[in-house]
Order: C-alpha cells, then structure tokens, then sequence
C-alpha cells in the first residue's frame, strides 16, 4: 500500500493560537494544511475566508495550503484565495457554478484544481471533470460540521474513481482516524484531511525521556522502509567527493534543523568553505553511551523513535558517520 499524506485541518485548531498551531503541524512533519471555507449557505457554518490562507502562507511558506471551498458560487472567490497563497483549490460538484469553467480558471490562477464530492455522489459526477482536476476529495461525512463519524459508502467511489484514474491525487476528508485511513488507503486514498490531536494540535501527550534507551539498531531492509529519505542521492562509488553529497548535506541539516525546531538548541552554525561543509547545532546531541555505537554501526539512531521525537525527529549521529 503506497504512503498516505496527512493534511491537518485548521478547523481543529486553537484560533487564539493559530500562528503556533501552524507551526505545530510543520513540526510534526505535516504534508499539506487543509483550510475548510464554508459560506453558511452551501453548508450551513461560516469559517476560514482568505485573511487565514494568507496567515498560514506567512507563518509556514513551505506547507502547501490546501484550500476546500465549501461554497454555492465558488468561482467568484478564486483570485483572492489564489492570491492569499492557496496552493489547491478545492470546489464541490454539486456547486451552482459552471464546475468545468471553475476548474479551469482555478489552474489559470496557478493553484492546482481538486473537485469534491459529498458522501453518496456517483463517482461520475467526478469523472465528467477530471480532464480539468489535479485531485479528487471524497467526503466521508457530510460536508458543514465537524465530529461526525467516518461513513464507509465513499469508499465505493474511491474504488471507482481509482480503477478509472490511476495517477489521480484521491483524497479523504471527515472522521479520518488510526482506524478508519487504513481502509481509505486500501480503496485508493493518496491524501486525507485529518484532526489528529495527539501528533498536530494541543497534545497533551508527555514526551519520553531522550536518553541511551531512545536509540536502537535497525538491519538494512527495515531502515531501507523506515527511513527511506537517506537512499535518495547520486549514484557512486565512493571514488568521487561528490557521490553520495545529497545523503550527507541533507541528513545533517535535516538533524540540525529538527533539534531547533524542537527547541534544543538556539542557533544552527553552517559553515561553507570551498568544497568543506560544516554543520553544528546545539540540540541534544547523541547520548553519551551510545556513541560509539552511532558512529560505528551503520543504521542506528534514534529517528524513527516516535516516543521520543513527537513532532519531528532528532540527532541520530547519521551526520558523524557521514562526515
């Protein structure tokens, strides 16, 4: 089964701390952040307008805004989404605009297109558009209110939609949970929408102590599929300074960066002299009695240790090795 994105919905949010709620989902390693707009007539609620797309573009430029426009006339507010720095914009079918027309102008303003489709809508009124879709949301409650249950009919339409659309983005939005994403995924999901609270917002989840027990050894087949991030580089043999220079550069600045973040350590010191890096951060570091472990034993660490790396992973001493 190929990985699914987690996109956290704002609509779970403190809204009196919105800034450092987003950065709380980039912490976490959010993919996406899905914004919902809903207009109190398509549903019968009134949310997020552009001011919130826009927030969320300044305070995380980096997380793509997913944007669901729950509304009866989308089409007259696609610029200014598009211009607060929405990354997709999401319409539903059952909307009273011109779906196509929509669709086609929304990737004219530079966003990807995405069509929604409420709960027991026929997967072809979907299809009719998918020329002009980048992404396909089923909903899997009904659209408007939050803490509904997960409702299993959109899964047939899941099922459909991937048969007849192999490539597209499908995503799942409405009571998505540990539980329920495991079937979304079975029936075609690439994305979901989710209020995950205890990895996203306001965890109340107390963090292990980091120390000599956080770090494990993994054989290569299981690191291979737990960090998969460290075999995307250039090809080589070694022989040349440049072989394997993605791995090295990305692994020590992603350990750098996640320890600041986290908030060990107030500085990360780069240094780039010719054709030597340096990097240093102030973080945790590895424990001592672990190593000589880390620095002599290829595959061990401590990123995959979620117990302990709640909202993004820490120094594992792939940096040292890679040095």
């Amino acid at each position: 089964m190929a990985p699914v994105y987690v996109l956290p919905s704002l609509l779970a949010a403190d809204l009196g701390r919105l800034e450092r709620e987003i950065l709380r989902c980039v912490e976490a390693g959010a993919d996406e952040l899905h914004v919902d707009v809903m207009d109190a007539g398509f549903v019968p609620n009134l949310s997020f307008g552009p001011d919130f797309v826009a927030l969320a573009a300044r305070v995380a430029p980096g997380l793509p805004r997913n944007v669901h426009l729950m509304m009866d006339s989308p089409d007259r507010y696609l610029e200014s989404f598009a211009k607060a720095g929405a990354s997709t914009i999401q319409i539903h079918a059952e909307s009273s605009c011109d779906v196509g027309a929509a669709l086609r102008a929304i990737r004219a303003l530079g966003c990807r297109a995405g069509i929604v489709l409420n709960p027991l809508s026929a997967p072809e009124t979907a299809l009719r558009h998918a020329a002009a879709a980048d992404e396909i949301l089923c909903m899997t409650v009904f659209p408007g209110f939050g803490g509904q249950k997960f409702m299993s009919e959109p899964l047939a339409t899941l099922r459909a939609l991937r048969a007849a659309l192999p490539r597209m983005r499908l995503m799942v939005d409405g009571g998505v949970t540990r539980e329920t994403l495991p079937p979304a995924a079975a029936a075609g999901a690439m994305l979901a929408a989710a209020a995950p609270q205890e990895r996203f917002f306001r965890s109340a989840t107390p963090m292990k102590a980091y120390d000599e027990s956080s770090i494990k050894h993994l054989e290569g087949l299981e690191h291979i599929r737990l960090r998969s991030g460290m075999y995307i580089g250039r090809e080589g043999d070694g022989s040349d300074y440049m072989d394997g220079i993605y791995i090295l550069l990305k692994e020590v600045f992603d350990n750098a960066i996640d320890e600041f973040i986290s908030g060990y350590g107030r500085k990360v010191e780069l240094r780039v002299d010719e054709k030597s890096v340096s990097c240093r951060d102030y973080g945790r570091g590895i424990p001592l009695g672990k190593l000589k472990d880390c620095v002599s034993e290829l595959n061990t660490g401590g990123k995959f240790n979620t117990d302990v790396f709640q909202f993004s992973v820490g120094m594992n001493g792939v940096g040292t090795k890679a040095v």
